[in-house]
Formats: C-alpha cells, structure tokens, sequence
C-alpha cells in the first residue's frame, strides 16, 4: 500500500505520519525510514529502493517504510525510476507493505500530486488552518488536552501564534498541567505561556538585540529552573523558534508598510509592532546563524542525542559565538 503525507502544517501531518506507523507496530514490521533532507545520511540510491521496496524480509511478514522530503528534494532523474518501479511492483496492492511517502511542505509539481492521486491507496494533505476551521481545531484539541479556555484566552492563543498548530498544542499541553478545575482567563494564560512579545520573551529578544547576552542566559536559566521537564524545554526552544523565525520574515519584507508586511507574513499587527523596531540590531548572516543553531538544538532533542536542558543550554553558548564573532 503507498500513502502521500504532505503539506505546510508540519505538526498535524506529523501527529497523522506517528499515528499511522503505531497503528502496524502490534504487527512487529521490518521499519525503515529515511529523510532526503537530512545531509547526515548516506545518500539513498534508486538501486537500495528497489532492494527496499522489493526484497525479502526474514523475520518480518510486513514492511513499513517512510521516505521524508523525497519529491521536493529529487530530481526528475530519481522520481522517475522509482514512479515506474512503483507502478510495476504493484505494492499499493500489496498487504505486506506500506510505503509512506512524506513531505514536510506543499508539493510544488502538481503532476506529481495526481499521480499520487491516481496511484496511492490514501492522499492527505495538511494546508495551514484558517479562521474558522483553525478555531474549530484548537476547541477540539483543547477538550481532547482538558484545557477550558475562555473566549478571550482563545482570541489570544490564535492572535498569538496564527496557524502554527505546534505552537499551540505546546500551549495547551503545558496549560493541561494546570488541572482540568481551573478556567483559562488571559491572565492565567499569561502567567503560564511565553506568548509572543510577552513581557519575558519581548525581554530575551531584545537582551540579545542590544548584545547583552549574559542578562539574555540569565532569564532563560530561570525558565529552565522553574520547569526543566521536556515538554516545557521543547516549548521553551519552540517558542524561541517561533521569534525568530517571524524576525526573519520581517527582515526578509522590511521595505513594504507595516500593513503589507502583515498580509505578506500573516503575522498580526500587534505582534509587528513589537517585533519591527528590533530587526535594525540584528545582521542578516546571525539570523541565519541563529536559526540554524535553533534547528539543530531541535535535532539534537528530538533525535537523542543530548538530554534537552544540556542543548538549550548549549544553544546559548552557540549564540552568545554568534554575537561575539560579530
């Protein structure tokens, strides 16, 4: 069986993708998975496909294998082989394998989404949520957490973070820590959530636009030493993310009004207003730098490699670098 996974909202495809896979672990499949975006990898050829796709296991009577950032990545060189070994080795009717191609963005050749289309046995796509249907899922997925907000609180969740889906579900994760008794009013969520341009995050950022990094690595300690479990870490390094990702954006539109940028960039005027006088400190090559590092704390988390509070903190020696080789 072939299922496409794709589309901008990254943590809705991905819930979709984790959920799928467990839904074969009972069976103790043979699991391979692998990221076309990931440079560390050994580059996968059409050949080692075909051996995946086709050849035997011995223990396992079923296979499950994820190809990430396969279609966005390769060139009509790979994609056509392995369309024709698709196509020949009739795996989507096939129900000893699942084979799940997954992409982190849209597809940009709609060619490529009709063969799917056409060829898979499931197709999802995760567009960016909107209005009412972005509304509709933060109230499913507050029940579902047994967080109550209250309507304000809800207007503040999506003024805050739009149609960033992650950034929310980390919100209302931490929130649920509260108890299901207590009603989320803005104050509450205030006290709870480093919302973006809220008095502490507005602080770390503009701690380290005016170079003052110790002040910057003190109040993100403090923060790590109120709560260091991983679900506020990942929040914590999210949310420091979400910032500088939005300064990037600004920078990137810095020439239009203000009310252009916030068509262009979906960010809220509220928010612009906060965020706009800070880009002038920051250089286009450390916001790059910064990202990346952002980035690879993440990987670093995610994939296990350092225990999360050991990476935040080493992300602050990754930056206070940035600034001192300024």
């Amino acid at each position: 069986m072939i299922a496409l996974i794709y589309g901008n909202d990254n943590f809705r495809s991905g819930e979709y993708l984790n959920n799928m896979i467990a839904s074969y672990q009972k069976q103790k499949p043979f699991y391979f998975s692998y990221d076309f975006d990931d440079n560390q990898q050994e580059a996968l050829e059409i050949g080692q496909i075909k051996e995946l796709i086709t050849g035997r296991t011995l223990f396992a009577s079923i296979k499950v294998i994820v190809f990430k950032n396969l279609l966005n990545r390769s060139s009509s060189d790979v994609l056509g082989p392995l369309f024709k070994l698709l196509e020949e080795s009739n795996i989507n009717k096939s129900k000893s394998i699942l084979l799940i191609i997954y992409e982190r963005a849209d597809i940009k050749d709609k060619h490529i989404v009709n063969w799917f289309e056409k060829q898979a046995h499931h197709v999802k796509q995760f567009s960016l949520l909107k209005s009412r249907e972005l509304s509709s899922w933060l109230d499913e997925e507050s029940r579902r957490l047994g967080v109550k907000l209250t309507k304000e609180s809800t207007e503040i969740l999506i003024a805050s973070f739009g149609s960033d889906t992650g950034m929310l579900h980390y919100a209302l994760k931490k929130l649920s820590l509260l108890g299901p008794k207590n009603i989320i009013d803005p104050r509450i969520l205030e006290e709870n959530i480093w919302l973006p341009f809220s008095t502490n995050i507005f602080k770390f950022l503009d701690n380290l636009a005016q170079r003052q990094i110790a002040s910057a690595i003190k109040l993100l300690m403090q923060e790590i030493n109120i709560d260091n479990s991983l679900n506020h870490l990942l929040y914590l390094l999210s949310m420091i993310t979400f910032e500088f990702r939005s300064l990037i954006l600004v920078k990137e539109n810095q020439n239009f009004p203000q009310i252009a940028i916030c068509r262009r960039t979906d960010i809220k005027p509220y928010s612009l207003r906060k965020i706009y006088p800070l880009t002038k400190y920051f250089t286009w090559d450390e916001l790059k730098k910064i990202y990346r590092y952002l980035l690879l704390c993440d990987e670093r988390i995610k994939k296990g490699l350092m225990p999360a509070e050991i990476a935040l903190k080493t992300l602050m020696l990754d930056l206070k670098d940035v600034f001192t080789a300024s």
